[in-house]
């Protein structure tokens, strides 16, 4: 049995994980920034939190340029019927 689908596919758990840190990244520095950023460090924190966000999603986004998201993608599952072991 062969599954096919296409590789655009992928970018749909992808970009629930985003939706998830772009939520939690919101919370978090409106946290900062109203509670408790009074300090040099606290500012420092969120400016590193903020800027290692923006380098992921930029070597991401040069990592995945100049894929062909229309690219099907083909893989086979063995059968698990009794007597096909061994048969190719």
């Amino acid at each position: 049995m062969t599954i096919s689908f296409p590789f655009a596919l992928i970018l749909i758990p992808y970009a629930v994980i985003l939706m998830f840190f772009a939520v939690f990244a919101t919370v978090n520095v409106f946290h900062l920034v109203g509670h408790g950023a009074d300090t040099g460090v606290s500012f420092v924190v969120t400016f590193l939190f903020l800027a290692g966000a923006g380098c992921v999603l930029f070597f991401t986004w040069q990592g995945v340029r100049d894929v062909d998201w229309s690219t099907p993608v083909s893989f086979s599952i063995p059968s698990l019927s009794p007597g096909s072991f061994g048969k190719p």
